[in-house]
C-alpha cells in the first residue's frame, strides 16, 4: 500500500507538473517575489520534434543491456557515456536550428563572457596569475568576478585546443571557433561523471545497483538541458571524483589516496568555489565510514590518518599556487563573494532567507524531476527512522548528509534561483539514493519500476524543453 500511494503521489504531482507547462499555467508567479527565468513560459516550436523516436529507440536497448550485464563496467560506461551525448545533442537539435540548438548558450547567456574572454585572452600564465589584476581592470566582467581563475582557465584551454588544426588569428574567429568545437565536446564531457559515480557506488551496492544511478543520471532535465554551462559539464565530474577518492581511502585506509582527494578538492575550488560542500561531505563521510567499519581495528587512528592526508593534499596545492602563480585563496574567495552579493542585490535576513531557500528547493525539485524528488524524500524518511532505532547503515547516513548539505545550501546560500543549474553538481549524489530507495521498494518489479522512473523523466525533460528550456 505504502509503494501505491507513493507511485501515486510521484504520478500526479508530475502529471500536474506537465500541465502547468503546457498550459502555461502562473502558478509560480503567485509565488512572493517570483522573478526567476529558470520558470518562466516560453513558446519553442520543436521543429524537429520527431528526433525524440530515435532517441528512445537507442536508449531502450542500451538500458536493457547495461542492467543485464552490469558486471561489464568499462563497455556500459562507454555505452551511457555515448547514449547520454546523443540524448543532449538530439534535444539541441529538435529545436530545427541544427547546431545552433546547443551553440547559442555560448553565444547569447551570460556565461558567454568566459568565451569572449577566452579568445581574446590567450595566456594562460597571465591569467593564473595576475587574476585579480584582470578582474579589477575590466570594468564590464560580471561572472569572472565571481568565479576563482580556474574556470576562466578552462574556457582558455578549450579555446587552445579548439585551435590547434588550422589556426585563426583574430578574436572573432578564434570565438566562433571555440564556441563551435565546445558544442560538440562539452556534452560528451558532462557524462564522463558517471565514471566516478559507478565506482563509487561499487563500494557500497551490488554492480546490478551500482548502475542504475549512472542510468538515472542521463534521464535528469538539467543534466539534458542546462548546456555549456561548467556547472553541468565539469562540476559534477569534479564532486563525484572527489567523493570516490576519499571513500576509497577510508576504505583502504590509503593516506595517498587521501592526499590525492585533497589534492582534487583544491583544484574543484580552484575552478569553482560552488564545490566546497564537498569539504563538508569528506568529514561527515569519513567519519561515517570509520564508524561503521565494526570491523576494523585502531579506527581512530586510521580516520586521523585520513583527515590528516586530506588536508595535507590541500594545503600542498595551496602553498604551491600561492608560490608558483601567486594566487591567494582567501582574497578571491573575499572578493567573489562581495562581487556576488553586491550584483545581486542580496539583503540578509530571516524572511528573505527562508524565501529564497523556498522558491529554490522547489526549482530544483521541477528540474530534476518531480519523481526523484519523492524517491529521495521517501529514502529520506525511512533513514531518519532507522537513526532513530539507532538502526544505523551506511547508506541511511549517506543520505542524511546530503540532507545536510541542501539545508545548508537553501539556507546559509545568498542565492535568488537558478539552483536547477548551480546545484546540478548534487545531482549524482540525489540518483544514488532515489535508486536505492527504488530498488529496495520494487525488488520483484526493479525493471519495471525504473522503466516508468525513466519515462516520466524523459517526459518532463521534453515538457520543460518545449515550454521553458533552460536560457
Amino acid at each position: 500500500m505504502r509503494n501505491k500511494l507513493l507511485v501515486g503521489i510521484a504520478l500526479a504531482t508530475t502529471v500536474a507538473y506537465w500541465v502547468v507547462l503546457v498550459f502555461h499555467l502562473p502558478l509560480f508567479k503567485s509565488i512572493p517575489d517570483y522573478f526567476w527565468h529558470f520558470m518562466q513560459f516560453i513558446d519553442k516550436p520543436l521543429g524537429n520534434l520527431w528526433l525524440i523516436i530515435p532517441v528512445v529507440g537507442l536508449a531502450i536497448p542500451v538500458v536493457l543491456i547495461v542492467m543485464q550485464k552490469p558486471q561489464r563496467h568499462k563497455l556500459n560506461l562507454l555505452l551511457l557515456i555515448l547514449l547520454g551525448y546523443i540524448i543532449q545533442m538530439s534535444f539541441g537539435f529538435m529545436e530545427g536550428r541544427g547546431l545552433d540548438g546547443i551553440r547559442s548558450r555560448m553565444v547569447v547567456t551570460g556565461h558567454a563572457e568566459f568565451a569572449e574572454v577566452a579568445a581574446v585572452e590567450s595566456d594562460l600564465l597571465k591569467v593564473a596569475t595576475r587574476y585579480e589584476e584582470l578582474c579589477r581592470d575590466n570594468k564590464s566582467l560580471r561572472y569572472a568576478n565571481t568565479k576563482p581563475p580556474g574556470q576562466l582557465l578552462f574556457y582558455i584551454l578549450t579555446q587552445k585546443l579548439s585551435n590547434l588544426v588550422a589556426p585563426e588569428s583574430t578574436p572573432v574567429s578564434r570565438f566562433i571557433r571555440l564556441v563551435t568545437f565546445a558544442s560538440y565536446v562539452y556534452p560528451l564531457l558532462t557524462y564522463l561523471a558517471i565514471i566516478p559515480l559507478l565506482y563509487f557506488c561499487r563500494l557500497f551496492m551490488e554492480d546490478r545497483l551500482a548502475i542504475l544511478p549512472c542510468i538515472l543520471y542521463l534521464f535528469v532535465p538539467s543534466v539534458t538541458l542546462v548546456t555549456l554551462h561548467l556547472d553541468q559539464v565539469l562540476y559534477p565530474t569534479l564532486f563525484m571524483l572527489g567523493l570516490y577518492l576519499i571513500a576509497y581511502a577510508s576504505h583502504k585506509n590509503s593516506l595517498v589516496f587521501a592526499l590525492l582527494s585533497g589534492a582534487l578538492f583544491f583544484l574543484a575550488i580552484y575552478v569553482s568555489f560552488s564545490l566546497l560542500p564537498l569539504a563538508l561531505l569528506v568529514l561527515i563521510l569519513t567519519s561515517i565510514y570509520y564508524c561503521c567499519l565494526q570491523q576494523r581495528k585502531n579506527k581512530l587512528a586510521g580516520y586521523l590518518k585520513v583527515l590528516a592526508g586530506f588536508v595535507v593534499g590541500v594545503l600542498i596545492l595551496l602553498i604551491t599556487f600561492k608560490m608558483l602563480l601567486n594566487y591567494d585563496l582567501l582574497v578571491r574567495f573575499q572578493n567573489a563573494m562581495s562581487f556576488h552579493r553586491t550584483w545581486k542585490a542580496w539583503e540578509p535576513g530571516i524572511k528573505n532567507t527562508v524565501l529564497f531557500a523556498f522558491l529554490n528547493y522547489v526549482e530544483y525539485a521541477c528540474w530534476i524531476g518531480l519523481p526523484i524528488v519523492a524517491l529521495y524524500l521517501a529514502n529520506a524518511g525511512n533513514a531518519v527512522k532507522a537513526t532513530i532505532k539507532r538502526q544505523f547503515s551506511v547508506m541511511s547516513l549517506q543520505l542524511l548528509s546530503t540532507v545536510v548539505i541542501f539545508v545548508l545550501l537553501g539556507f546559509l546560500g545568498t542565492t535568488k534561483g537558478e539552483v536547477g543549474r548551480l546545484w546540478i553538481f548534487m545531482v549524482p549524489l540525489v540518483c544514488i539514493f532515489v535508486c536505492y530507495e527504488l530498488a529496495h521498494r520494487f525488488e520483484d518489479r526493479v525493471e519495471w519500476a525504473f522503466g516508468l522512473l525513466l519515462t516520466m523523466q524523459l517526459i518532463t525533460t521534453l515538457a520543460i524543453k518545449r515550454y521553458q528550456d533552460f536560457w
